[in-house]
């Protein structure tokens, strides 16, 4: 009962701030494995941003949607000499949506703002393109493949309008599945481990719930 009463009260400290209302999101990343760390197989990484709109239709839930696009290269190694390098590399585009839950944490009251830490889910439509021009003479070859990405970051307000975030993720995207293994199945080509910074501009303000 007395955990009950204690919920109750804290519902309004949580509503009574700010819903951030409509905003424009860009971010960077980079993903990465430590699949080879100790071996002479080069770790598989990806470079990427995006760009999306968000939503938010109560002060602790928004929907964030975009596109972004980036490149990928792994270097495989053979034999022992620095020269025997192969490397497959590629591009890629993505459309996302991607629901996110907000938890305030503090309140700047200067700038009517507050800090967040947030859990954002991610479900990105992928298209790949490959080269495998060093790795196998074969050329291009695009790939399609669906991406879950979960994150959890803090966004820290940056005046009444502009904020940061930074983020760490995992990813499902496994390049294994989409293309690499036409070369050597015993590769590992995911890069579950994201890390992230963001802005965001609101253009909109949403209602103040007090």
């Amino acid at each position: 009962m007395k955990k009950i009463l204690v919920l109750l009260l804290l519902l309004p400290v949580v509503v009574s701030y700010a819903q951030e209302g409509q905003k424009i999101n860009a971010g960077f990343k980079y993903l990465f494995g430590w699949h080879y760390t100790l071996s002479q197989i080069g770790n598989p990484g990806v470079i990427a941003a995006d760009i999306g709109y968000e939503f938010d239709f109560v002060p602790f839930f928004g929907v964030n949607a975009g596109f972004g696009g980036g490149g990928f290269t792994q270097r495989v190694g053979l034999g022992g000499l620095r020269g025997d390098n192969l490397v497959y590399k590629g591009s890629f585009f993505s459309l996302h949506i991607s629901p996110k839950f907000y938890l305030p944490i503090k309140y700047e009251e200067k700038i009517d703002r507050s800090h967040y830490i947030f859990i954002e889910n991610k479900f990105a439509y992928n298209r790949l393109n490959w080269n495998f021009d060093r790795l196998s003479n074969k050329g291009q070859s695009i790939h399609h493949e669906f991406e879950y990405v979960i994150k959890a970051g803090y966004q820290y307000p940056v005046g009444r309008s502009f904020s940061i975030a930074a983020w760490l993720g995992y990813s499902t995207l496994d390049y294994y599945k989409s293309g690499i293994v036409e070369f050597d199945k015993k590769l590992k080509t995911s890069t579950p481990i994201e890390i992230g910074i963001g802005f965001s501009y609101i253009f909109k303000y949403g209602k103040k719930n007090i």
